[in-house]
């Protein structure tokens, strides 16, 4: 398929069957919000290994194999998203990187958020005792959850490399006046969390910055 090979395989997903190989959903016993690859990715090996044992796969076989494989890792970030988003208040999710490119994963994304927007706007206050219509009006309001939408970069040549949120940060440093002359002074963390991520002196998740 070549490198890199998400493109590639977004087009034959189109022509392929998500439902043609069941793949695994991974992680979902663990309570945190990390996502993991790996099981899926030793999975779709031995599949594929299994299947070409004896033969290659057929052109049908290419589709359905990249459909499922692609349905699968989406589904991942997906079942994920949904725990944040049933867990935390967030009204907007923003997809960036190289992935956010990829059309069935915003289209899938789009989809949960409608689901999770129509389920906040059934739980709402059972208010059939409130003899105030004012009141109960200004509760309903209160207590309405605000719709959740995708935001996605306006152009297809932002989502390279996660250059969205490597501008968003890039960003905030240079209002803050954080400029590295020498990038042997950059600190470099493998394995930094997003929220232990800080500038200046706030957390990244109250950066002001325009």
């Amino acid at each position: 398929l070549g490198y890199p090979a998400g493109p590639v395989i977004e087009q034959c997903a189109k022509k392929g069957n998500k439902d043609a190989l069941p793949f695994p959903l991974p992680m979902t016993s663990t309570k945190t919000f990390d996502l993991s690859f790996s099981g899926l990715k030793t999975s779709a090996k031995n599949t594929h290994k299994e299947i070409t044992k004896n033969r290659p796969l057929t052109r049908q076989e290419l589709y359905d194999f990249c459909a499922s494989i692609q349905y699968a890792v989406f589904r991942h970030i997906i079942y994920k998203m949904s725990k944040i988003l049933e867990q935390k208040k967030y009204s907007q999710v923003w997809l960036g990187g190289g992935v956010a490119a990829n059309t069935k994963l915003r289209q899938m994304i789009r989809t949960e958020l409608k689901k999770q927007n129509q389920k906040g706007q059934n739980q709402q206050p059972d208010i059939s005792i409130s003899i105030d219509v004012t009141a109960a009006n200004q509760l309903k309001t209160s207590c309405k959850q605000p719709a959740k939408r995708l935001l996605v970069p306006y152009t297809k040549r932002l989502t390279m490399d996660n250059a969205a949120m490597i501008g968003i940060v890039a960003g905030c440093k240079l209002e803050q006046g954080e400029v590295v002359a020498d990038t042997k002074n950059l600190e470099r963390k493998p394995r930094w969390r997003l929220d232990e991520v800080y500038i200046g002196h706030a957390p990244l998740s109250h950066c002001k910055c325009s």
